[in-house]
């Protein structure tokens, strides 16, 4: 049974749609070339859209899906204002989805469907798609677009839908790219003499939404504290010039407009909108991997078992695992954003990777601890959170789990040598390759 909620929404979306009488514009026929791909818990719809027509998606677990009984059938779903390429988010892996598009003008109602295109949502990890870009690539990002917007009996609004996949290598190299298949190159100042190798970056979204109405802050940074800022990823200003002698910057987190980076030497530094730069005590000297922030948690780790935490990214504490691992990773999941489960289950647990086939888990806000070790002892490089925690190791091997501890695995990718993956805030995975190449799974 659907949840009052849902049909609240639902009756909004049907009554708007049915709703022709009185409105301005005018029906409008049905997109062409709508086509579907797979993802991970969700289906991404793809069409030839044409400027002032406004598309509304109308989909289910069924292949005679219509705009007129799409309610009515198993798992139904619905999306307003849809925007080619538009994740349908929040689906159940291994359940077949159908989807129909209609058009419109102004207020009016929708009018036919398009013909019903399926797919079946699937694991990241399953199917890669590899890119060479022209730099050698040293850290991945991810900035937030929009959130998932799909209304039926899984939805997740917190959940990212869209987002910039980005890639930062050497010689103040930036890469973006929407779908982890077409790259764009960033201009940055280089021709102002700004050449220092990138190793981070990250954007805070502050009011996501349309591309042409985001708020971003985008940081980059790198060799010697060298950082550039963007407001859209494109137009690229310095705003700290490399110091000499200033340990390297290797891993960017950030809550709001705060951005935390952590590198070399055990270095922690803040900054707001990428100013400058504010030294942290990290209580270590070894060289700091990774940093992520989810649940009002930060979780930097590093060489020689190093794992760090903390609540606001300024104090740290170190947390003692009594092992020598290099520690590579961290993700951040709940089973809430896992449709699979019916959005019952919470399991609040953070998974930390790294080598010799490492993993450490915990389920009560980073305070305790517990070690694993999977099989062969692979050297994990990095792990995500999408609708299961991913891990992949150096040889190309992608690692799965629900809950952190039980992990199958290696599932072959293909993919060779791997020198870093990082989760994309529940998205999916990306991965650097030598060579200066990347690959995207979702």
């Amino acid at each position: 049974m659907q949840p009052p909620i849902l049909h609240l929404a639902v009756a909004a979306i049907m009554t708007a749609s049915l709703a022709a009488c009185g409105n301005s514009g005018d029906s409008a026929p049905p997109p062409t070339n709508v086509t579907a791909a797979a993802g991970d818990g969700r289906i991404v719809l793809s069409w030839d859209s044409e400027p002032g027509i406004e598309y509304w998606i109308f989909g289910a677990a069924d292949p005679g899906v219509t705009v007129d009984n799409w309610i009515t059938l198993p798992e139904s779903f619905g999306v307003v204002r849809g925007r080619s390429p538009q994740p349908v988010c929040a689906l159940t892996n291994g359940t077949t989805y159908w989807a129909t598009v209609n058009a419109r003008t102004g207020t009016a109602g929708g009018g036919a469907g398009s013909a019903a295109v399926g797919e079946t949502p699937r694991l990241a990890g399953e199917a890669w798609t590899t890119t060479t870009l022209d730099a050698p690539i040293n850290g991945l990002g991810f900035g937030l677009i929009d959130y998932c917007r799909t209304v039926n009996a899984n939805t997740d609004h917190d959940r990212p839908a869209t987002g910039h996949l980005l890639a930062v290598g050497d010689a103040a190299s930036i890469y973006t790219s929407l779908d982890g298949v077409n790259w764009t190159k960033q201009v940055t100042p280089v021709a102002e003499g700004f050449t220092a190798d990138l190793h981070a970056i990250d954007v805070y979204t502050a009011r996501p939404g349309p591309h042409d109405d985001l708020e971003q802050i985008w940081i980059a940074t790198g060799d010697e504290s060298a950082t550039l800022r963007s407001y859209n990823g494109v137009d690229w200003a310095v705003t700290v010039a490399p110091i000499p002698g200033s340990r390297t910057l290797r891993a960017l987190a950030h809550q709001h407009n705060l951005f935390v980076a952590v590198g070399d030497g055990g270095r922690i530094a803040i900054t707001v909108n990428g100013s400058e730069w504010r030294e942290r005590d990290s209580t270590t000297t070894e060289n700091l991997n990774s940093i992520a922030r989810e649940n009002n948690l930060y979780v930097a780790t590093g060489d020689n078992g190093t794992l760090l935490v903390s609540g606001d990214g300024g104090g740290w504490v170190r947390i003692d695992l009594g092992i020598t691992a290099r520690l590579r990773g961290a993700a951040y999941g709940n089973n809430n954003a896992n449709p699979g489960n019916g959005g019952i289950e919470e399991i609040h647990t953070w998974v930390v990777v790294g080598d010799g086939g490492t993993v450490a888990r915990s389920i009560n806000g980073g305070g305790q601890w517990e070690l694993f070790s999977l099989p062969g002892a692979p050297n994990l490089v990095g792990v995500g959170y999408t609708t299961a925690f991913i891990a992949v190791d150096e040889a190309g091997g992608v690692w799965r789990s629900t809950d952190g501890a039980n992990w199958t695995g290696p599932v072959a990718s293909g993919l060779g040598a791997v020198q870093a993956a990082s989760g994309l805030s529940k998205y999916g995975i990306l991965t650097a390759l030598p060579g200066g190449r990347v690959a995207s799974s979702f």
